[in-house]
């Protein structure tokens, strides 16, 4: 049996529905979400310190991950010196 047109349409339209076929969001910057799960006291906290340095949550914890790497960084050459 030959393959019409209309069948190669059908095709076409499943395969660009696909969530692979869909073309990537841009993003403004370069920043890309991240969802993590914490508990309720970890946020409270997070919260708290934010209002002191008159910052948001995101911001502290961007600035927390970046000294963790950093020192995690730092511990791992030391590390590798010795």
């Amino acid at each position: 049996m030959a393959i019409t047109k209309a069948a190669k349409g059908k095709a076409q339209a499943f395969g660009a529905a696909a969530a692979d076929a869909r073309p990537v969001r841009s993003m403004r910057g370069h920043k890309r979400p991240l969802a993590i799960t914490l508990p309720p006291e970890l946020i409270a906290e997070y919260g708290e310190l934010a209002q002191l340095e008159t910052r948001s949550r995101v911001r502290m914890m961007e600035h927390a991950l970046r000294e963790w790497a950093a020192e995690y960084r730092a511990r791992k050459a030391k590390g590798a010196a010795t």
